[in-house]
């Protein structure tokens, strides 16, 4: 009778720790800012639109409200307004042709920052998670290792 003693499983992996001391790392979109057209900033809430099917809904509803629309934005004036006349006052619960949300709820967060142009929404997985894609973690770290 042979015995064998168990096997052991390798380790394959090793933790190493980099410090940066450069200010080059960043993770996130190249654009720095959001446009006009992409949010809606009310008192309570920043909503977060589908800007193509906002435009298709409000050019099927009355090509008028598009031409408000864009020169809105143009102006960098709020829409609220516009989107109440359009909509009506719930505008946030409107939906396109195909049902689609045109302000999805999972795209909604609070309002607490002065000037929303500087924020930058984040990914989101498909259900509504946030996360950082592998992508942009290993371009992270390859500047990291770039600049050590």
């Amino acid at each position: 009778m042979v015995v064998s003693s168990p096997i052991t499983k390798p380790t394959v992996c090793e933790t190493k720790q980099i410090r940066l001391t450069s200010r080059l790392l960043h993770i996130g979109s190249a654009v720095s800012q959001l446009d006009p057209f992409e949010y809606v900033k009310t008192g309570k809430f920043v909503y977060l639109a589908r800007p193509d099917a906002l435009a298709r809904s409000l050019k099927s509803i009355n090509s008028r409200f598009l031409d408000d629309y864009i020169h809105h934005v143009q102006d960098r004036a709020p829409i609220t307004s516009l989107l109440q006349r359009a909509f009506g006052d719930e505008w946030w619960t409107a939906k396109d042709a195909e049902g689609e949300a045109l302000f999805p709820s999972h795209l909604r967060s609070l309002n607490w920052a002065e000037r929303i142009t500087r924020l930058r929404p984040m990914i989101r997985d498909g259900f509504g998670h946030h996360y950082i894609p592998g992508s942009s973690i290993k371009g992270a770290i390859r500047t990291a290792i770039a600049y050590h």
